[in-house]
């Protein structure tokens, strides 16, 4: 027996028989049910951060439609260049490679490269694709994921951010970053900054110590910042052409705030008693 589902997918099909049956003997069968999840979809995958026209290198973005696995680097298709630095933004659905261009490139992904949960291969991207040449697009932010502690609130004395830049930066450092309170007050705490290997676009922010230890409330990274031709630039940073980072909206996922929760009540929420004796004190 065969049976088809007769609406949309993925979805949950029930299938129920009745005890309406015998065998051989005449003994009455029994009402049983069984769970199907369907899923034919295919995973489709969505490539950007592509520049019109580039000659240093560039960080593309993958972002798929629903988690799949078995991603990597050797699965992307570029023409005319190299795919490197691949990293992992978002669990099983965004990842980040560096494309270094050698001519005029192109950027896909093929059909039938990963799976998602259900099995089904994907089906091939749309190809994103630029010039060799001059450098003309500014460099950007494609997220700010905290990466510890994993969940906000938190009680933790250290927060690690991963901030992924469009392509490689330079002068990124303890000076470009700050983390403010809730009344946007720079804390004391000074950060430390490590980069991930062969690449310089993917970089580990943490904060610890001094008074984050103490800290209870809302704190927010920040990127310092300067004002130069009328517009805001981040303090430093700038890509391998020298053109700076435009403040700062963030591509992506944006995870930049997060709660500190010491589990320490609010003074408003103190009990009060009024003390009356019987003469004076």
């Amino acid at each position: 027996m065969t049976i088809y589902p007769n609406g949309p997918l993925p979805a949950t099909m029930w299938v129920r028989v009745k005890n309406t049956y015998h065998d051989a003997a005449g003994n009455q069968g029994q009402t049983a049910t069984a769970a199907f999840d369907l899923d034919t979809i295919e995973p489709t995958a969505t490539i950007e951060g592509v520049p019109a026209t580039d000659r240093n290198g560039f960080m593309a973005t993958f972002t798929f439609s629903e988690p799949v696995t078995d991603f990597t680097t050797s699965d992307i298709a570029v023409t005319n260049g190299t795919a490197s630095a691949f990293t992992e933004v978002q669990p099983g659905r965004q990842w980040v490679a560096r494309i270094t261009p050698s001519g005029d490139y192109g950027v896909s992904l093929p059909a039938n490269r990963v799976t998602d949960l259900a099995g089904n291969d994907n089906r091939a991207s749309v190809s994103r694709s630029g010039s060799y040449g001059a450098d003309i697009t500014d460099p950007g932010l494609i997220s700010v994921v905290r990466r510890t502690p994993p969940s906000s609130p938190t009680p933790a004395d250290s927060i690690t951010w991963r901030v992924t830049f469009s392509e490689d930066v330079q002068h990124f450092n303890t000076s470009s970053v700050a983390l403010l309170d809730q009344s946007d007050e720079v804390l004391a705490v000074i950060p430390t900054i490590s980069g991930e290997p062969d690449s310089e676009s993917v970089y580990d922010v943490t904060f610890t110590g001094d008074r984050l230890t103490s800290y209870n409330g809302t704190v927010k990274l920040r990127f310092r910042i300067i004002r130069y031709e009328d517009r805001w630039y981040s303090v430093n940073v700038q890509d391998n052409s020298r053109r700076l980072l435009p403040c700062c909206k963030v591509l992506g996922a944006d995870e930049r705030t997060v709660v500190m929760s010491r589990g320490r009540p609010s003074t408003s929420l103190l009990n009060r008693w009024r003390l009356t004796f019987t003469e004076d004190l």
